[in-house]
Order: structure tokens, then sequence, then C-alpha cells
């Protein structure tokens, strides 16, 4: 089964990202799971299941989607989880995140090239997306 982990900065995106993944597979071909992430600063770190589908039932796919609850805790809760995810055998990792209001058009790309440094990219591949919308 291949296994990809998506990161994203809140509920609507994860609801987005839900219903992309579901457009673009086949029917029946992908299980996928929601997961919050909270905590971490002030009390410990949670990451709790909030939605999953049923059992296994010979899906090719398996995406596994974190609420990481903010733009700027997408890349934190992802590095986070990393080392996780390499021992449980997952083959990519995506993260979203917005740019729009935290940065302005000219400072988008040293956002993008401040986002991959010191981010691990073996034995899995790390992708980041950027969104900016007015």
């Amino acid at each position: 089964m291949n296994k990809m982990a998506m990161f994203v900065e809140g509920y609507t995106e994860v609801v987005f990202v839900d219903k992309l993944i579901r457009e673009v597979a086949e029917k029946n071909a992908v299980l996928i799971q929601w997961r919050r992430i909270a905590g971490g600063t002030t009390c410990a770190r949670h990451n709790i299941q909030i939605q999953a589908e049923g059992p296994h039932a010979g899906q090719d796919h398996f995406v596994v989607i974190h609420d990481c609850g903010g733009d700027d805790a997408v890349k934190t809760r992802m590095t986070e989880e990393y080392p996780l995810l390499a021992g449980s055998g997952y083959s990519k990792i995506v993260c979203i995140r917005d740019v729009y209001p935290s940065f302005t058009a000219p400072e988008i790309p040293d956002l993008e090239k401040g986002l991959p440094l010191f981010v691990r990219t073996k034995p899995i591949v790390v992708d980041f997306i950027r969104r900016y919308q007015k």
C-alpha cells in the first residue's frame, strides 16, 4: 500500500484536500484519515484522529491529512512527525500553507527558499506547496 501524509493549516484545508484526493483517485482506491495536532508549547502535544473510514478493504493508497492549526505550524508539525512516518513506511509528504497575509508577493521567493531548509528528505520526499490568495 502506498502511504502519503499531508500537513495543512486548518480544518477547511483538510476538507478541501480530502475532496480533491477523492476526485482524483479511482473509486475505492484510497483510504483517508484526518488527524489534528495540537499543543506542544504550553501543554503536551497531541496527535488525535478526528475522522477515519472503515477498515482496510484492499485500497492501494492510504492518505493521512494532518490539521496543524495554523500556517506557521505546518513545517514544525511535519518535522515532529517525520521520524514516525519514516518508520511506518510512508513514501511521500506534502505540506500546504497559505502565504497571505503573513507574506507579500515580493517576499514569496524568500519563503520558498526557507521552507525546505533543515528538512529531511530521505527516506521520505517532502514537497511544500504555498497558496497565495488575497
